[in-house]
């Protein structure tokens, strides 16, 4: 084997590992940045549970289409509960995830 052909090996090794290191990094950061915003919308979904009459809550993070989806018991409450979580969560938060507040009943 030539000088070229171990320069060419060097080259090639070098750029795999770069690239490891890189996607490695990356998904790291991804990884604590979501278990960073998932405890604080867990608090915060949870103070809304304390303070209005909610049904059920659910929190999904990951994938294309994060969301916090809120069912309160009286429609009355769905533009307070959007309202309280608009002033609570942070801006980050608000972007990350898509907030759905409804309420299945007439009252």
């Amino acid at each position: 084997m030539g000088v070229k052909g171990k320069l060419g090996i060097l080259v090639l090794t070098s750029v795999v590992i770069v690239s490891v290191c890189f996607w490695y990094t990356q998904n790291k950061l991804n990884l604590d940045r979501e278990v960073a915003i998932s405890t604080e919308v867990k608090k915060v979904v949870g103070e809304v549970s304390d303070k209005y009459q909610v049904h059920n809550t659910s929190i999904v993070n990951g994938g294309k289409n994060p969301t916090i989806s809120i069912n309160v018991y009286d429609k009355n409450n769905v533009p307070r509960v959007k309202s309280y979580l608009k002033t609570n969560l942070s801006e980050d938060d608000l972007e990350h995830y898509e907030v759905d507040v409804f309420s299945n009943r007439n009252t």
